[in-house]
């Protein structure tokens, strides 16, 4: 059995002929193969177990297959071909590349971002101790000298574009970055598989536990210094160090946190991206750590973001010409007076958007500014200005101009527009605002002001969450009751960026969090029993 498909040949826009191309279907074996990937490097959920049939037919698996050919810069088809197989077969680093978490909420490696991507913490101690606790077998042509000398040289490539300092320390002293070799099932939760596949990995701090920062080699590989044949060990420690301060992988092809094992090169110098990427986490050689809010740090503190978003599991707030990235809560991976926006989101994001959300099926990022919406493949622009009448067919009830705020809904493809008093739901797969819309914010999402700046969802310790920010004050919102929790409105500054409420001032709002009212407690009531006719 073979794939069809029609391959349109255009002569200078005058003729066009139609050849149909083959693809030969996927065996069943590589089905399996393609799915088992798939959910060990993060595109598919691991529990979605399906047989080759259901494989070669799910939409699910041929978007994660899109996905994937979108990473690596091959053809996209969404199906099994043998390019995609080519790929997958590639000799790589362990950590995972993009979308999904794992089963258990945490990420091993980066998202689906063009370009050098963070796995969400970075060291906050300088310097960093390191100590290599196990070497390669008895079969390994590296002595221990070498290997020693190595991981010495692969710590330097970060050290010398930053002002990182890195030391070994002896065996059986603590470390913070523990390096070692070993086969298969060797101590954690990922098993190596033996030559000529995963050939080693890394976790990030401040995850794991006992396991930040620890990088592993697959010693069924043949690692070596200076030569073409085997994978070179400064190549591949240089990388998974890498994972070992923050960095996740990037899709560009030639950067050392690119997934796949590239080949020897005897003149390796850290490439750009990467620079930029470990830079961005740490600051450059010479200048001090990039420093996190302090109770002193008031620059950020005091912002009225106009948009703050849920982006790959991690809160981005934007204002003026800056951003601020928040892995989690109560820490921020930037410079405290925000990062200029020209230097990640490329490469024409506007000043002072409106508003910003990922969008549910293909996982792009909508930015809107004014009467026009951006479309951003992970940090990097792939359309726009587009005009926001565009998002709805012509003749039908359009999105208002200006908005203030979007929410979205990932479950129901429904997305929330809001302005001034009031809020449009928009189908995401219909491509149209829903009858009956746009209704008052207090009747759709009860004990919400008018007039907010942002909303976004958030997984934190207690589960999913919804927020709504006006000025620098934010409502967790109650989905399952429909309405704010007690004890709301707080400080956006002080429970997500770290700082101490003595460091916000000149609020528009009060800037104690105080209880909700009676009053308002029955108005909640009663507007949630009239909004039962709107449920989400």
């Amino acid at each position: 059995m073979a794939i069809l498909k029609c391959l349109v040949l255009c002569t200078f826009g005058i003729a066009c002929a139609c050849f149909v191309v083959a693809h030969a279907a996927p065996t069943d074996e590589e089905a399996i193969k393609a799915q088992t990937f798939l959910q060990n490097f993060g595109y598919s959920p691991k529990n979605n177990m399906m047989g080759p049939n259901e494989i070669k037919e799910s939409d699910s698996v041929k978007q994660a297959i899109t996905n994937f050919q979108k990473f690596y810069g091959i053809r996209v088809t969404g199906e099994i071909d043998a390019e995609t197989l080519e790929q997958m077969d590639k000799p790589r680093c362990g950590v995972p590349d993009p979308t999904m978490p794992n089963d258990d909420g945490k990420t091993l490696g980066g998202r689906l971002i063009k370009r050098y991507a963070f796995t969400g913490d970075t060291w906050r101690t300088n310097p960093l101790t390191y100590s290599i606790v196990s070497y390669p077998g008895s079969a390994s042509e590296l002595t221990k000298s070498d290997v020693d000398a190595i991981i010495a040289v692969a710590f330097k490539i970060w050290s010398d574009v930053t002002p990182l300092v890195f030391q070994e320390v002896t065996p059986g002293r603590y470390a913070d970055i523990y390096l070692s070799f070993g086969s298969y099932s060797h101590g954690d939760y990922y098993p190596f598989d033996g030559p000529n596949g995963v050939l080693a990995h890394a976790y990030s701090p401040g995850t794991f536990e006992d396991l930040a920062g620890d990088v592993h080699f697959d010693d069924s590989e043949r690692f070596t210094q200076k030569s073409y044949y085997g994978y070179n060990l400064l190549q591949v420690a240089a990388h998974e160090i890498g994972h070992s301060l923050g960095l996740g992988h990037s899709s560009v092809l030639g950067a050392l946190m690119y997934p796949s094992y590239q080949g020897y090169q005897p003149s390796f110098r850290l490439p750009e991206d990467d620079t930029r990427g470990i830079q961005a986490l740490y600051g450059k050689s010479g200048e001090g750590p990039k420093p996190t809010y302090t109770s002193g740090d008031v620059e950020g503190c005091n912002k009225a973001y106009s948009a703050i978003g849920s982006l790959r599991y991690e809160i981005f707030a934007f204002q003026k010409d800056k951003y601020w990235r928040i892995p989690h809560l109560n820490y921020v991976a930037k410079y405290p007076e925000g990062e200029d926006n020209k230097y990640f989101w490329y490469y024409d994001l506007p000043n002072n958007v409106d508003a910003v959300y990922e969008r549910p099926g293909d996982g792009n990022i909508i930015f809107f500014k004014d009467d026009s919406y951006y479309i951003f493949n992970g940090n990097v622009q792939e359309e726009g200005p587009l005009d926001i009448n565009s998002l709805t067919e012509p003749g039908k009830p359009s999105l208002p101009h200006n908005i203030d705020a979007v929410l979205t809904y990932y479950e129901f493809q429904t997305t929330y527009f809001f302005k001034d008093d009031l809020v449009w739901r928009y189908n995401e797969e219909r491509k149209a605002i829903d009858p009956g819309y746009p209704l008052s914010i207090s009747l759709v999402f009860p004990g919400v002001p008018d007039f907010v700046t942002a909303a976004f969802r958030y997984e934190d310790g207690s589960g999913t969450n919804t927020y709504f920010v006006k000025g620098k004050q934010y409502y967790r919102y109650d989905d399952r009751f429909r309405g704010v929790d007690y004890g709301y409105p707080r400080l956006f500054g002080v429970d997500f960026l770290g700082c101490t409420a003595e460091t916000i001032v000149g609020d528009n709002e009060d800037n104690n969090a105080a209880a909700v009212s009676i009053s308002s407690v029955l108005f909640l009531v009663v507007s949630s029993l009239v909004s039962l006719l709107f449920v989400l």
